[in-house]
């Protein structure tokens, strides 16, 4: 509420509503859901060659692909060969396949497509839930890399603030190392939070 004093002790009083004001913000935990389909709001899940190829958007949460519970970790040649998002309790996992046994790509992909223009914080972490290294990046489909870690064998934490643009994608993902191409992979946690950080309103205009 901001009130304003005018010529004539006139006091004008300016109601912001909440709606206006509050801040956008997304947690990939609390959004995760696999009952909506895929895409779901602004989230997808996928896999892909690298960062820079189309996004393989998984379309059967069934298949151990995209799923709301923890994935059987036996050898992927024995399984379906596909990288995979999952949920087991409250963490997120990203599971990406060893170099070479990839159908769709080896990358394990979370993309987030901005809502609207504006300015972006991103803060969380990759944990580290594998045996073997791997890499992690935050990329986006019209600027430089915004994070990037080469043979990643713990936690990797980010906090970083970004211009964004409207339909602006930002993939969150892992890939197996170079430096371990046929490491056993598990999955990697990630904790991820995004905030449109809300502009503050004008000013009260006051005729003098």
């Amino acid at each position: 509420m901001f009130t304003a004093m005018i010529k004539g002790a006139t006091v004008l009083t300016f109601l912001v509503l909440g709606s206006a004001v509050q801040a956008n913000q997304w947690n990939l935990t609390k959004s995760f859901t696999t009952q909506y389909g895929n895409p779901h709001g602004p989230w997808r899940y996928g896999a892909s060659i690298t960062n820079a190829t189309p996004l393989f958007v998984y379309r059967d949460s069934t298949q151990n692909m995209w799923s709301d519970s923890a994935l059987n970790q036996s050898d992927p040649l024995l399984g379906i060969l596909t990288p995979s998002v999952y949920r087991s309790g409250s963490q997120v996992f990203i599971k990406p396949l060893p170099i070479g046994y990839q159908v769709n790509g080896n990358w394990s992909v979370v993309e987030f497509t901005m809502p609207a223009t504006g300015t972006y914080r991103m803060w969380g972490m990759f944990g580290a839930g594998e045996p073997g290294a791997v890499d992690v990046e935050i990329t986006s489909s019209v600027r430089a890399d915004l994070f990037v870690r080469r043979g990643l064998g713990g936690d990797a934490s980010f906090d970083f603030i970004t211009a964004g643009l409207l339909g602006e994608r930002i993939r969150f993902s892992a890939g197996a190392s170079a430096s371990l191409p046929n490491s056993h992979l598990s999955g990697t946690p990630l904790d991820l939070n995004i905030l449109l950080i809300p502009v503050a309103p004008p000013a009260p205009w006051i005729r003098g």
